[in-house]
């Protein structure tokens, strides 16, 4: 029998579908990370909507303060840097990233043209992709 997921909620954005086990703030996001660890958490999978959060400098540890420039600069640069620091950072402590492919591949579309008319100029850049 597998696992129960544990489902964490960044703080101020937790799910009303579901109850958070964990809640947490970007400022402690290293102690989070460990206390997965703690908990035997190996796969990780993000999912929901979030805004970026107002951060507080006084709640910050030393340990994710290190990593404050690394995530201000991929903020400075947009949501999807963001987000891929994130991933990164979740990653170099260890955490395997799943996707929807790893976890409900029925919800993927399966190949093909999903919406539209495929045209010749569509086709030319297929061919040349």
């Amino acid at each position: 029998m597998p696992a129960r997921p544990v489902v964490a909620a960044l703080d101020g954005f937790a799910p009303e579908e579901v109850a958070a086990d964990l809640t947490f703030r970007v400022e402690r996001l290293v102690p989070f990370l460990r206390q997965l660890e703690g908990m035997g958490v190996t796969k990780v999978a993000f999912a929901g909507a979030v805004t970026r959060p107002r951060l507080d400098p006084a709640l910050l540890d030393p340990d994710t303060a290190a990593l404050l420039p690394r995530l201000m600069q991929a903020m400075a640069a947009g949501d999807d840097a963001t987000l891929r620091a994130v991933i990164e950072i979740f990653s170099d402590f260890g955490f395997a990233m799943l996707g929807v492919a790893d976890l409900a591949p029925d919800l993927l579309p399966g190949p093909g043209l999903l919406a539209g008319t495929l045209t010749l100029r569509d086709e030319g850049d297929a061919d040349r992709a």
